[in-house]
């Protein structure tokens, strides 16, 4: 072989190596960059849906607490009937003081216990706290 080829061919192989070492750090970087932006598009969906589960909150809340405030069960009734038909709510419970469902838009969940954590935590401390499972998100708020 040639000394020309030979210093061609080595160039080549240099340019070519040079090639794939760049295109690894590239995807490497590119991949990173997706998935910081995966991350950041994820939080900002969660803290959407965690608004509107609290729009959806003050709205049933502000309803429901009138009715039972005002000493009107039949209306109460009526309106926790028609929660069912709000968009996005899945299930609007309440709990009795001893943590056991009193009523409910899910009627298989009626006289279902809280767990003893969470009824503990409500009678000791009356602000709303959420939690987040792989099946939905949970909004505790104790009624006064």
């Amino acid at each position: 072989m040639k000394l020309h080829i030979k210093l061609l061919l080595s160039i080549l192989a240099s340019l070519g190596l040079a090639y794939g070492v760049i295109l690894v750090f590239q995807q490497i970087q590119f991949t990173q960059e997706i998935r910081h932006l995966a991350e950041k598009n994820f939080h900002q969906e969660e803290n959407t849906q965690w608004l509107a589960i609290e729009n959806l909150q003050r709205t049933c809340y502000n309803a429901i607490n009138d009715a039972m405030v005002e000493g009107e069960p039949e209306r109460f009734r009526r309106l926790l009937a028609t929660m069912t038909q709000v968009k996005g709510l899945q299930e609007l419970t309440i709990f009795n003081v001893n943590g056991v469902a009193k009523d409910s838009t899910v009627p298989a969940v009626l006289k279902s216990q809280l767990p003893d954590a969470t009824t503990k935590r409500i009678i000791q401390d009356s602000t709303a706290w959420k939690e987040l499972t792989d099946e939905s998100f949970i909004l505790y708020q104790p009624m006064p």
